[in-house]
């Protein structure tokens, strides 16, 4: 018997003994997912404490509804994805939109008041484990744009894209018809795709946001160099924009926001962001 069909025995003995609601086989089988749970809320809700709270809400809805599950621990997955996105969307749809330019928003109020300035770097500069690489800036610059786009949209988009997600369980996390969900996954990759061409100097000279040159500048002690920067201009050169969405999807699916190296800049990045423009 091969790994990968032990494991899936381990998980449906799990699933089996919650079903009997053993709660602690329960907790087991939901830690196999916790953390892609966890990044795939922080990408939706752009908070680190928020994204924790939903989880952990997730992990006592699912169980409560456990008994209700029809499908076998290959399933299970999709399944808790579509609670975290419902629970998450629902969150959401009660708050505005982000605008596209709100990082920009972010970095005018940072270089014009010399007290916010001040104020961020003493907060960046005190955490031991900072660090700056771009693969991680062009995650947290993904964050910000795809929450411009309607909810569903960007839902369709992180799951097909960043966690991969065949177009079928993308359709059965949303709650709609195959169709529609392809449909979403395009409009939105057509939208970011343009947006970013038009923003991102990485990819265009001509591009407004410069904020990967600026914080590699600002962090430069703690900079550290990838191909990223490079294999995202050599893309751009072709003038495929599917081709570049892909290579950005792709980059951004290598990280978790919540644990990587930059994670404690980003997270003081978004906060201050959240605060100039009263997210």
């Amino acid at each position: 018997m091969d790994q990968i069909s032990r494991t899936s025995i381990d998980l449906d003995l799990y699933l089996k003994a919650a079903k009997e609601g053993d709660i602690e086989q329960y907790h087991e089988l939901f830690q196999k997912y916790e953390a892609a749970l966890r990044s795939f809320v922080y990408r939706l809700i752009a908070d680190s404490e928020e994204s924790k709270d939903i989880v952990h809400d997730v992990f006592l809805k699912s169980f409560d509804a456990i008994k209700s599950f029809r499908g076998d621990s290959n399933k299970f997955k999709s399944w808790i994805f579509s609670i975290a996105s419902n629970h998450t969307k629902n969150v959401l749809m009660k708050r505005n939109r982000w605008d596209l330019n709100a990082q920009d928003v972010c970095r005018d109020s940072l270089v014009n008041d010399p007290v916010e300035q001040k104020a961020f770097a003493q907060t960046a500069m005190s955490r031991k484990a900072i660090q700056y690489e771009i693969k991680e800036h062009i995650d947290f610059c993904f964050t910000c744009i795809s929450k411009a786009l309607p909810i569903e949209q960007q839902i369709a988009v992180i799951l097909k894209d960043i966690y991969s997600f065949k177009s079928e369980d993308v359709a059965d996390i949303i709650g709609t018809t195959l169709g529609r969900a392809k449909h979403l996954v395009h409009e939105g990759r057509r939208w970011l795709q343009t947006k970013y061409h038009n923003r991102c100097s990485l990819i265009n000279k001509a591009g407004t946001c410069y904020q990967c040159d600026e914080l590699s500048e600002i962090f430069k002690p703690m900079y550290k160099p990838g191909p990223e920067k490079k294999l995202m201009k050599q893309a751009s050169e072709k003038g495929n924009r599917e081709e570049l969405h892909a290579l950005r999807a792709k980059l951004i699916s290598e990280i978790d926001p919540l644990t990587a190296n930059g994670s404690d800049l980003h997270d003081s990045l978004m906060n201050h962001l959240k605060k100039v423009n009263n997210y």
